[in-house]
């Protein structure tokens, strides 16, 4: 073992580097709130995300006694809910597209550190989520449990989780809920 020149450590890990992720673009105009089942062997990230995706794919291999039961709540409503958020005087979508062009947020960790934490701060502070929806979701929770007044496991699921190249374990965080609590 001998100590590489930064000629040569950077041809190594060009030499290794996988290719960029391919990742198909969110459908926002599926608005529908689909069971597992109704999903059950399709493979469709851009409605639903990675993980619920794969869940549906796989669903039909997992013995009907251990199946989990849900739904998926896909993009179109977190696209509605950036763009009815703010924070400070932006809409989170616009937030999204500043940070996407700015070079300091895409080359500073530290900086793009404190700048998700104060951005997941506000979201969790002042984020508002469509009434509508949440009565949607209370509806359809009625349908498949039998009751919206049961704690649920909501999870995340981005159009790029769970890939291959890039499983994002522990990126982001789920959360118990009674829906019918937001309903008071």
């Amino acid at each position: 073992m001998k100590e590489a020149r930064l000629e040569e450590a950077q041809e190594f890990w060009a030499l290794r580097k996988p290719p960029p992720l391919k990742i198909t673009p969110p459908d926002f105009s599926y608005r529908e709130l689909p069971s597992l089942d109704e999903l059950a062997g399709t493979f469709r990230p851009d409605l639903v995300g990675g993980k619920a995706a794969y869940l549906a794919f796989f669903l039909p291999a997992i013995p009907p006694p251990n199946r989990v039961r849900g739904f998926v709540i896909p993009f179109a409503y977190f696209r509605d809910y950036l763009s009815a958020n703010t924070f400070g005087d932006l809409t989170l979508a616009e937030v999204r597209s500043l940070w996407s062009r700015s070079h300091r947020f895409q080359s500073d960790p530290d900086f793009r550190y404190h700048q998700l934490v104060q951005f997941r701060e506000a979201v969790e502070q002042s984020g508002r989520i469509d009434t509508d929806l949440i009565r949607r979701i209370a509806n359809r929770t009625t349908q498949l449990f039998g009751s919206n007044r049961i704690k649920l496991r909501f999870r995340s699921s981005s159009n790029a989780e769970d890939a291959l190249l890039f499983p994002a374990a522990g990126l982001y965080r789920s959360t118990s809920v009674c829906v019918a609590d937001g309903l008071d």
